[in-house]
Parts: C-alpha cells; structure tokens; sequence
C-alpha cells in the first residue's frame, strides 16, 4: 500500500492529508484483548478490504463484541495494532459507525427520534457548530432509507426495539462513515424490523465496508463476502461455506450449527482455507 507524505516544504506549513482510497479498510495484526480482566480475543489477525461484507459468528463470549469494539476503539487491545483506512483509529474515527446491540436509556429522556438520528451529524459537524440544513437532508434520508422517517418526531422512548434499531442504523448512516459496524443488528426485533434492515444490508453491501456481529446469517448469506468464525480466536476467516473443522474447534459441537443458523458444507468451494494462528 502507497502512503503519501504529508510533510510541507522545509520551514513551511505541513500539507493536509490525503482522503486516497486504501487497500485495506480495516487491519488486525496479533490483536489480543480482554475484558473484565478476561482475555476474550487472542492472536487475531485479519484484513478487510473498502466496501467488503464481514459476517461474524460464533458462540456467545466467542469475542464478536469486543472485536468490534476494538475496531471502533471503545477497548484498547492488550497486544497487537489495529489500523483503519491505513491509519491509526484515532484519525479515522469520524469514519467509523458503530452499532451496539444493547443501548441503555432513560424512555422518558424528551428527545425524539429524529433529534437521535442527527447526533450522527456530531462527529462531522463538531459539538460547537450548529447543525445546517445539509445536515438535516442528510438525516431526512438516512431515516428513509431505514424506513423510519414517518416515526422522526416520535419520542425515541416510545418506539418498539425494531423501530429504534432502525433510528440507531439511521443515526450511524447519518455520519456517512466508510466502514460500518454492526452488533447482532437483527437480534430480538419483530419479523417486519428484520426484513427492514436485512433490506437494508443487501441495498448497503460493497457501498461501504460493513463488518456485523450475528447469530443468524440467513437472507445475507449471498451478498456476503467473508465469514469469520470467532472463539476468542479467529478459527475460520474467508468465504461463506462450512469448514468442517473449522466450526467443530468454534462451536465445540456440530450440532451446534444448525442452531447458529449457518450455511451447509459446499463441496464446490473446495478452495476455503483456514486462517493460520
């Protein structure tokens, strides 16, 4: 990969940066990382390429969570380096979208959805700056991509879990980030919700790099690239397919796979690999 100098002329002004597209989206080297004192990601190593779909699944306290939340910078690994767009999390954060699965708040805090939705707005407008008309298109038209716009001056409180996942995809969608990531985004929403944001995935994939947590690969299985299976180590990493082995080391016991909801051995991608520790 080709990184420009951004240094100015002897004695001058340093040059800005430049926005170049990167080969790699998001890297891991020997990532390890704990949490609660328990080591709960070990020796991940992984590349994800601009506009690439990322499944990842595996059981639970298999580090998914925490893998994301490395990416996003919310846990500092305990060894390893994670680079996003080439750089450092730190300059890249403003391109970055995180969706947790579970997000705590007060249902009567007075905020409405919409009002939500536009503190997207805050990591490319700045706390400081007042918000402008631009920015109200652009979360007018994230909303509606998430089909939630009719709900905009609803208190946020008031709406069931699927329509404020919506609102929460919406408000990450609203800070037009290059890689989008994404925890259980499809867990414990109504069947309508579901086919919503399953909707939305598909319309999203290869517009933005899309890394998202899940125990149900389902209507995604074919606009997936890659799969990740995740059990504190990366046991698998490459395209959807079952790795025989792969899964028995992740999930302990294949029966266990018919329970995660993925896809059937194909003899005709005989060319998958597994990812070496």
């Amino acid at each position: 990969m080709t990184t420009r100098s951004t240094q100015g002329p002897p004695d001058g002004p340093a040059a800005p940066r430049q926005d170049v597209q990167p080969d790699i989206a998001v890297g891991l080297d020997h990532v390890s990382a704990a949490y609660d004192q328990t080591v709960v990601l070990e020796d991940v190593s992984l590349e994800i390429v601009p506009g690439e779909f990322v499944a990842l699944v595996g059981p639970n306290g298999g580090g998914k969570t925490t893998l994301l939340k490395v990416i996003v910078g919310l846990i500092e690994p305990l060894h390893g380096s994670v680079r996003v767009r080439g750089h450092a999390i730190s300059e890249e954060r403003h391109n970055i979208a995180y969706v947790p699965q579970d997000i705590r708040f007060d249902r009567d805090f007075p905020v409405t959805a919409w009002e939500v939705a536009r503190m997207g707005r805050l990591g490319r407008r700045g706390l400081l700056r007042r918000y402008t008309a631009q920015d109200g298109e652009i979360v007018d038209e994230a909303m509606e991509k998430v089909n939630v716009h009719h709900l905009r001056n609803r208190p946020i409180g008031s709406l069931s879990g699927g329509e404020r996942q919506r609102v929460y995809i919406a408000r990450a969608l609203a800070s037009q980030p290059r890689v989008l990531l994404l925890d259980e985004p499809l867990a414990n929403i109504d069947p309508e919700a579901r086919e919503l944001i399953e909707g939305l995935m598909v319309s999203l994939a290869h517009q933005m790099t899309i890394v998202m947590s899940t125990h149900d690969i389902g209507a995604l299985l074919p606009r997936i690239d890659t799969i990740g299976y995740l059990n504190r180590q990366l046991a698998y990493y490459g395209e959807p397919g079952c790795a025989p082995a792969a899964i028995r080391e992740s999930y302990r016991c294949p029966a266990e796979v018919a329970a995660e909801g993925l896809p059937c051995p194909d003899p005709r991608r005989a060319h998958l690999h597994e990812v070496q520790p």
